[in-house]
């Protein structure tokens, strides 16, 4: 794959700053991004469909920043209440964004 442009470093800090925010998953979003890059580079797509499924990769928990950081940092089971919340805010953000 070739070099990411300067630019992609600004949506990687704000994939890191969601990360952060889950230290359980601390480096999942970057695994994702290899193991994906590397599937297409198996698949032999070009370089430049290569760069957008790993960038895909990096972004794909982008919905967890609407996510309470309590409710990220839960260890065990959600309870109904915050299940709800989580609910709330994934359609809160739909709606805004239609």
């Amino acid at each position: 794959m070739t070099s990411l442009p300067d630019e992609v470093f600004a949506i990687k800090a704000i994939a890191l700053t969601i990360e952060q925010r889950d230290p359980y998953t601390a480096g999942h979003q970057q695994r994702v991004a290899n193991l994906a890059s590397a599937i297409a580079k198996e698949m032999d797509l070009s370089d430049n469909q290569g760069d957008g499924i790993f960038m895909s990769g990096i972004i794909h928990d982008l919905g967890k920043i609407s996510v309470p950081a309590e409710i990220l940092s839960n260890p065990g089971r959600l309870r109904h209440i915050e299940d709800d919340g989580i609910f709330k805010a994934g359609c809160s953000n739909r709606a805004s964004t239609s």
